[in-house]
């Protein structure tokens, strides 16, 4: 079982990713960069170039992912799970299907 969860900026063109979640049992098995490749091209047909997210520090298998697929650390967020549990805000760039193509 695998989760996406996001929502869109009325006025602009980003979204943010506000959940992501593969069973343990799936883990390791490519799933999560399948989802969000599916997510992102849901938000492509949108219209939507950015991509923002976040995750905790020490979540280092998440952060991995992400970099895999092209996310870009943003910077830190002090405490922003709760005090003394700090995050770190991820941005991509999503590039038009046509860009895709031509690459």
């Amino acid at each position: 079982m695998a989760c996406w969860l996001s929502a869109r900026n009325a006025h602009a063109r980003w979204a943010r990713l506000y959940s992501l979640a593969v069973d343990p049992v799936l883990r390791g098995q490519g799933w999560g960069g399948r989802l969000l490749a599916a997510g992102e091209d849901w938000m492509r047909e949108q219209g939507l170039r950015v991509c923002r997210a976040e995750v905790k520090t020490d979540n280092q298998a998440a952060r991995r992912l992400y970099a895999s697929q092209g996310y870009r650390e943003a910077g830190a967020l002090p405490d922003y799970y709760g005090a003394g549990l700090d995050g770190v805000r991820l941005i991509k760039q999503l590039e038009t299907k046509r860009a895709l193509r031509t690459a």
